[in-house]
């Protein structure tokens, strides 16, 4: 009878001991007896060393296979080190969850491709194909940035990259933000390489993934593409690691464990001697930063392919627009210009980036807002469904007809979201066919489809939407794109609203003109002056990116800074506040604590959230290592003591944000 170390799907930061005579390996999936319960185990190694308590027994082996190699198991080790977390949840993060015995329909639907030839490259992108081939021959990690504007043919290098890899006898992956509002891309990876690809996304049911991921395993599949969890998939010899439009904030996963699949990416590249292009049109701080210090090579595109115009960007001044009610949103020039283009048979696409039909309800008598009983956050109206919603905790109650507080009749809609929107101009232009798409409609996987389906056939005159309406796609119709109002992201207490605001308008004006006409955008805004606004008009990323980088070594914010957010969440207000409080006693005794600034314990922005309240501490260093060490000695083995009774710690290295 052997020992056998084996990791366990618990938030605790340890391994355990079992026995078994059972031919075990490294990453095999077993079930063992864990407290009064049967749970999923990976066996990390054989051991000699016994527990003090009585040993218990592999009760079975759930798979044939491993669930991890070695060079995904010192991927998982690198995760527990860097973001602090316990060894079972991690390699759960990176398996699928077992269905077998199961006989599901085989999906036949990749056989309708024919491989498709590529297409000619233009000066720019063969200049940066230059850079890159030599990579795949020296087995050596060989990260790049591609910095190629809207339309400018990232793509089309990726094919090429996976194309070479193929033919080198390798795989590999391509992690896009969102595989749902990208079918455009999945399908021109299906038709260049029939039968080769493999695609992860939240539609597809277990028994499905899990046979996917037996498809990859087995070397039958040689390209995985998909969302974060894709970057843990068992690809057979991996050789090229695509992350597509990498300033994505959604490559960082928020609950749980939260790992940035972008860094998680470059780790396992390094791990394997891969090749690794990230690529978007407007990188992040972080990568733009690593390219100009040289650790990673800098491709610049641009130019549009087949000489494409970049749009016309053009500013309208709220603070001087003379609008009248009901149709307030929208200037003047750029209801002209909605007008003109559809007139025309031309599309429109208008960007206002909160849902729902008005930001809250406000009593004219007596001044209450309608809370959710759960959060701290006023509901939002839903007119069309008569509700009012918590965005939070997704509480949902019916929209009143007189103040709960004082009985008044008096209720005013205050601010304005895409349903209201989508309303006005329906009243506007009677005969456009207006779609909308943000979360609420992209809850439904088939209204989704059919409105990007009614986008690109052309049956859509106006598309109204968050910014989900930015995600890469491309519609060569749309040459109108209005930004309702730029400035919703602008004044959020984030260090990054400037960045990401930037980012998102740069994102949705590269929708305008990808076809064979030019494209316009208007933008909307209260600050025309905002240096973020500004780079947008000027069209110059790396002006704005040196100018903000700037600002960020001045604060210590990342790049220059690494960051650690803590938070502690309990029902009860006292003991979350008291938990926090223990922890940051505990952390000015430590020696490093010179190196490290600490910032808190205050309330989180939104205090309450799912009746739950909130205590949040930043800790900021330009030391990574001293900072690490600090946070291990918070959340290695036998720090429950910080910790009250129904107190939670979330940690988060890295943070994407500090709402």
């Amino acid at each position: 009878m052997a020992l056998f170390e084996i990791a366990v799907p618990v938030p605790l930061y340890q391994t355990f001991i079992y026995e078994s005579d059972l031919a075990l390996e490294l990453g095999f999936r077993v079930k063992v007896p864990f407290g009064k319960r049967n749970l999923e185990g990976y066996v990390l190694e054989e051991t000699k060393e016994k527990p003090l308590q009585n040993l218990k027994r592999v009760t079975e082996i759930i798979d044939d296979i491993p669930a991890f190699s070695s060079k995904l198991f010192d991927l998982y080790k690198w995760i527990v080190d860097y973001y602090h977390a316990p060894i079972g949840e991690v390699i759960r993060t990176g398996t699928p969850p077992v269905k077998k015995n199961k006989k599901t329909k085989k999906d036949f639907s990749v056989l309708e491709y024919v491989a498709e030839a590529p297409l000619k490259f233009t000066s720019e992108q063969e200049e940066a194909w230059v850079q890159i081939i030599p990579s795949f021959d020296k087995s050596l990690f060989s990260p790049f940035l591609i910095n190629g504007v809207t339309g400018s043919g990232k793509t089309e290098i990726y094919l090429r990259a996976f194309s070479e890899v193929l033919e080198r006898g390798g795989g590999g992956i391509l992690l896009v933000p969102e595989i749902a509002l990208t079918p455009q891309l999945v399908d021109r990876f299906n038709r260049r390489f029939p039968n080769l690809v493999a695609v992860f996304h939240s539609g597809l049911s277990s028994v499905k993934r899990y046979s996917a991921w037996r498809e990859v395993y087995a070397g039958r599949k040689k390209i995985v593409i998909g969302v974060r969890s894709a970057i843990f998939s068992p690809v057979k010899n991996l050789k090229l690691i695509v992350i597509d439009e990498e300033h994505e904030g959604t490559f960082k996963q928020e609950e749980q464990l939260r790992y940035n699949a972008r860094d998680v990416a470059l780790v396992r590249g390094k791990l394997e001697g891969a090749t690794v292009l990230l690529g978007s049109a407007t990188p992040s701080l972080e990568s733009y930063s690593n390219a100009k210090s040289g650790r990673y090579k800098y491709l610049c595109l641009s130019k549009r392919v087949h000489m494409r115009p970049m749009p016309e960007i053009k500013i309208i001044d709220l603070k001087n627009e003379v609008r009248t009610p009901p149709y307030q949103m929208l200037s003047q020039e750029l209801m002209f210009k909605i007008e003109k283009a559809i007139s025309t048979k031309q599309q429109v696409m208008l960007l206002l980036n909160r849902r729902g039909y008005a930001a809250f309800i406000l009593c004219q008598e007596c001044g209450n807002v309608p809370k959710c009983p759960h959060c701290d956050v006023s509901l939002t109206v839903y007119k069309n469904e008569k509700s009012l919603r918590c965005h939070y905790c997704g509480f949902v109650s019916r929209s009143p007809t007189t103040c709960s507080v004082c009985k008044g009749a008096s209720l005013n809609e205050i601010g304005f979201g895409t349903e209201q929107l989508e309303g006005h101009l329906k009243e506007l232009f009677p005969n456009a066919k207006i779609g909308r798409l943000d979360r609420t409609i992209a809850r439904s996987q088939k209204r989704l489809i059919d409105i990007l389906e009614g986008v690109r056939s052309g049956e859509v005159d106006i598309l109204v939407g968050t910014q989900l309406i930015a995600k890469g796609h491309d519609f060569p119709n749309v040459t109108l794109v209005g930004v309702v109002l730029a400035d919703i992201s602008l004044n959020l207490p984030d260090f990054r609203a400037a960045e990401r605001t930037y980012q998102l308008l740069t994102q949705v004006a590269g929708r305008a003109g990808r076809g064979d006409l030019k494209g316009e955008v208007i933008i909307q805004t209260y600050n025309p002056e905002h240096s973020s606004i500004k780079a947008v008009i000027n069209q110059n990323f790396e002006a704005y990116a040196d100018e903000e980088l700037i600002r960020r070594r001045e604060l210590g914010f990342p790049p220059f800074g690494r960051l650690v957010a803590l938070k502690t969440i309990s029902k009860n207000e006292a003991d979350a506040e008291s938990s926090l409080q223990t922890i940051r006693n505990a952390l000015l005794k430590n020696k490093n604590l010179k190196d490290i600034e600490l910032l808190g314990p205050s309330p989180a922005s939104i205090y309450r959230v799912a009746d739950r309240f909130r205590w949040q501490m930043i800790l900021r260093s330009d030391s990574p290592s001293k900072l690490n060490n600090v946070v291990h000695n918070i959340m290695g083995p036998g720090t429950n003591k910080f910790a009250l009774p129904g107190v939670t710690i979330q940690l988060d290295v890295d943070p994407y944000g500090l709402m």
